[in-house]
């Protein structure tokens, strides 16, 4: 992953797909069958980061902050270490399962549309206004959130971004019904 400055390192986390799968997109939702069912245990706890602990003994990450970005993600480039926890992922800790019912083909679209400015614009908020009382909070709040579940920020995300994915299936649906099919072209019935 590129850290600070874009610095890359190793991100450690348990392994919760299977290896020899096929490929599929490049995010992951619940039901995928890539999950193993005990990475389907950890992935809903959030257990499969705890290797990350790790990263921040090395000086890779801290506990708070934006997460890490893949390379090849442009964007902001961080001038802090990258997180294990941070507003975005509070506010996106159920994002698996609100994109479950996007379709495989359109994942990468409605995240780098409706999902990827948004956390961008979370890690800048926490960026201008981190302090060691507002990581603390931040990090209070993700324990009660693994234990208890989601506070009132990954609430309202939540809700924000089924109201997204809704509107992106009824639009993909419009433009569906809209283009003929290869067999209504074929037979001159396409209006």
């Amino acid at each position: 992953r590129a850290g600070r400055n874009r610095e890359e390192f190793t991100l450690y986390k348990f392994r919760s797909m299977r290896v020899k799968d096929p490929e599929g997109p490049a995010i992951t939702v619940s039901g995928d069958c890539r999950i193993t069912r005990v990475g389907a245990f950890l992935r809903r706890y959030k257990l499969d980061e705890l290797p990350q602990f790790w990263n921040v003994l090395k000086g890779n990450m801290s506990l708070v902050g934006p997460r890490p970005k893949l390379p090849h993600h442009e964007g902001l480039d961080l001038p802090y270490r990258p997180g294990i926890t941070g507003l975005a992922t509070l506010a996106f800790r159920d994002e698996e399962k609100i994109l479950a019912p996007i379709p495989c083909d359109q994942l990468d679209a409605f995240y780098e549309i409706c999902i990827k400015p948004r956390k961008a614009r979370l890690d800048l908020e926490y960026m201008q206004s981190a302090t060691l009382a507002s990581d603390l909070k931040l990090l209070w709040r993700t324990g009660a959130s693994c234990l208890i579940g989601p506070d009132e920020l990954s609430a309202q995300e939540s809700e924000r971004l089924s109201l997204l994915v809704a509107a992106w299936l009824d639009l993909s649906r419009d433009i569906d019904d809209s283009v003929p099919s290869e067999l209504e072209v074929e037979v001159g019935l396409e209006t």
